[in-house]
């Protein structure tokens, strides 16, 4: 702590701590300026500089100390104030009353000391400045602003914080927050090729631009990054290439004779690096919400998505999720998820409550970068945003398994995120969202199981798991790129051969999974989607008997196939075999029952066998009312279809009464009009309205 006293200076007491290559944030500086030069009726001003921790917070406030110290015009007495803990701040103050009191001072207890600090500041005729660097745990001083901040019109308070929260303390009048993002490209390239003790060459600085962008501009990230690759003695241009192989060791890098320190646990000042202050908001998280807490459930998991437009939307399928893993998977792949419970209300519906108090603590201690609304149908979707770095720490810091539990556990969300978004067509996903998140899914497998890994599950997760691959394999491949989906199935089939072996359904269905006969979304070889089911279903039968829900799922998926041929009567047998099966599995009012009858019911009406077409239409949609609710997608697609069926049955009998009427006419006109009328009979003959049915009833391609 460097203490300045003269006649022009009363006090200045501030850490000799400032970096000697401090770049950039004019324009921060300036609005700091601005605020604390601002006339104002009752004070003090309060600036709050808020921001992810290696942002540069307290180095800005270093400069504008520095800058005000011989300047007219500005604050004649300016104070330091460590603010990490209520025991630093009374500690800081009481020095503080040492400087104006001597150490001989007749007060000898911590409050009446700082009573006279506030007091002498209160009453003070000359401009002041406190500032309270890394006030990170508001929570521990309720009354901070009462008991450690002077009224006077005189003073100016800056503030450095993690915790937006802390903006509350700003006046209405004279105050203000600026929340601190990565520097400018231009500040980030002097930085990075400083600190690397390299020239501004043109090709320099294009390679400084890729890791500037890299690491998001985060100045403590690129002055690590400076330090590895002087030490590693690395090349600019290859850095990147390292980075993805070396994150922990980059990340962890702390330069020697670094000025990025701090007080830890009160103990001497700690050098940091981006881990280590990243830590102290997790560690900071912990202590006030619990060890496992599913706030930290829930920022682990938000590192398994693309870092940017992480929608609420997706999270909205929990329940659905929850409920497809307890009736179809093992029990440990539910273990896996069963955090996600805490998400859940007490009726067993998506608390999206629930799921914004998480994200607002999470944003409150800056581990999570931006929280914004987005419009889809007819609600508003708030969508998460997080630091690409912070994301890397969260991956590292987490661990092999938990990585490999969040990589299936956020591909299996997708997944049925994007069947259900299919049905329901009044929902769309912000699509190029979505194909960042499914393309992220790619890259968690090739990071995380790549050696084979998931052969440590039980079978009904790795299939699970690798069902969820098949999903968003095929989304890439049909709507993103063909080439990187064709890698991922190849690389999906390779690994099922390794983990489940040749002869298991899972492997052998793998081609044709349910996304892949969805007609509109991914156009498949139907011949060999076929092909791939039946050998499937025979391996099924023989290792899980004929009635089987497994082996029923793959009659369901392989009747989609033969429907999508037009082979109408055989996909109709093949449903009433899957009805008749799940049925003695579940019993009749089962929601999995109901979706099967009316998926008979479907194709009932494209062999116009009407009347028990409506009988199970009836059932099927009465039944899932009750049972799922009548605003429920699934019940809203059948009674859509339902309805599809009996126009399509009125417009066949009107055909059938204008062809009779059509009949009687040329029958009278049979001896004058001969030839007329066989042409007309040619054309009635010639008219097939009856064999092809309107396939626009989307029908579900599993249970």
């Amino acid at each position: 702590m460097l203490l300045v006293v003269t006649q022009k200076r009363s006090i200045f007491e501030v850490p000799n701590t400032l970096v000697d290559y401090f770049v950039g944030r004019e324009d921060v500086l300036l609005e700091v300026e601005n605020v604390f030069r601002a006339d104002v009726p009752r004070g003090p001003r309060i600036l709050v500089l808020h921001g992810l921790g290696g942002q540069g917070k307290t180095q800005i406030a270093l400069q504008y100390c520095e800058q005000c110290k011989d300047m007219p015009g500005r604050a004649r007495d300016i104070f330091w104030v460590d603010a990490s803990s209520k025991t630093a701040i009374e500690s800081s103050l009481e020095s503080l009353y040492g400087i104006l009191e001597g150490n001989n001072g007749a007060l000898k207890k911590t409050k009446p000391r700082i009573e006279f600090v506030m007091r002498h500041f209160r009453e003070a005729s000359t401009d002041w400045l406190f500032v309270y660097d890394n006030f990170d745990n508001p929570a521990e001083v309720p009354n901070f602003k009462k008991a450690y901040v002077p009224v006077s019109r005189r003073g100016s308070v800056l503030i450095t914080t993690r915790d937006k929260s802390v903006r509350s303390l700003i006046n209405a009048l004279g105050g203000k927050a600026i929340d601190l993002e990565g520097l400018d490209a231009t500040s980030a390239v002097n930085l990075l090729l400083t600190r690397s003790d390299l020239q501004r060459t043109e090709d320099n600085v294009i390679h400084a631009g890729k890791i500037i962008e890299k690491m998001n501009s985060h100045p403590l990230a690129l002055t690590q990054a400076a330090a590895y690759m002087k030490s590693s003695h690395i090349k600019l241009n290859d850095f990147l290439a390292h980075y993805n192989t070396q994150k922990a060791a980059i990340l962890q890098q702390t330069p020697k004779l670094t000025q990025y320190t701090r007080n830890l646990n009160g103990s001497e000042e700690t050098a940091l690096n981006v881990f280590t202050t990243w830590n102290l908001s997790f560690e900071q998280l912990e202590d006030f919400k619990g060890k496992d807490c599913v706030e930290s459930k829930l920022l682990t998991f938000l590192a398994f998505f693309h870092n940017q437009d992480i929608s609420e939307f997706y999270f909205s399928f929990i329940p659905a999720m929850l409920s497809h893993i307890e009736m179809m998977e093992g029990e440990e792949l539910l273990a896996i998820v069963s955090w996600f419970k805490a998400l859940v209300g007490e009726n067993g519906d998506w608390s999206r409550w629930k799921f914004m108090d998480a994200i607002t603590t999470l944003d409150e201690l800056s581990l999570i970068q931006q929280v914004g609304l987005v419009t889809g149908s007819s609600s508003l979707w708030n969508t998460i945003t997080l630091h690409p770095l912070v994301k890397d720490w969260i991956r590292l810091r987490a661990g092999d398994i938990a990585c490999r539990n969040n990589t299936i556990s956020a591909s299996i969300l997708l997944r049925v995120a994007f069947m259900i978004q299919n049905e329901e067509s009044s929902f769309r996903l912000n699509e190029k969202a979505l194909q960042s998140h499914v393309i992220t899914q790619y890259e968690n497998y090739k990071d995380f199981f790549s050696q084979g890994q998931l052969s440590l599950y039980e079978q009904s997760t790795v299939a699970a798991s690798y069902t969820a691959q098949d999903s968003m394999a095929l989304i890439v491949r049909s709507e993103i790129s063909h080439e990187v989906g064709e890698q991922w199935i190849q690389r999906v089939t390779q690994g099922r051969v390794r983990d489940l072996g040749k002869e298991y359904f899972d492997t052998l269905a793998s081609v044709g999974s349910t996304v892949g006969v969805i007609e509109h979304r991914v156009r498949w070889e139907c011949k060999e989607a076929e092909l791939c089911y039946r050998r499937a279903l025979e391996s099924s039968e023989i290792v899980h008997g004929k009635e089987h829900r497994i082996t029923l799922t793959i009659v369901s998926n392989l009747a989609n196939v033969v429907e999508l041929q037009g082979r109408y009567e055989e996909a109709a047998t093949l449903c009433r075999r899957v009805l008749d099966g799940i049925e003695e599995i579940l019993g009749e009012e089962h929601p999995d029952t109901l979706v099967s009858a009316g998926n008979l019911a479907s194709l009932l009406c494209c062999t116009m066998q009407y009347d028990e077409a409506d009988t199970l239409f009836k059932r099927a949609c009465n039944g899932l009312e009750t049972s799922l609710g009548p605003g429920h997608p699934t019940t809203l697609l059948y009674k859509e279809a339902y309805m599809q069926c009996q126009q399509t049955y009125y417009e066949w009998e009107s055909e059938q009464f204008e062809e009779e009427d059509i009949c009687e006419q040329t029958y009278y006109e049979w001896e004058s009009e001969q030839f007329e009328e066989e042409d007309i009979c040619e054309q009635i003959e010639k008219k097939d309205m009856l064999t092809e049915w309107p396939r626009s009833a989307k029908r579900k391609a599993s249970f």
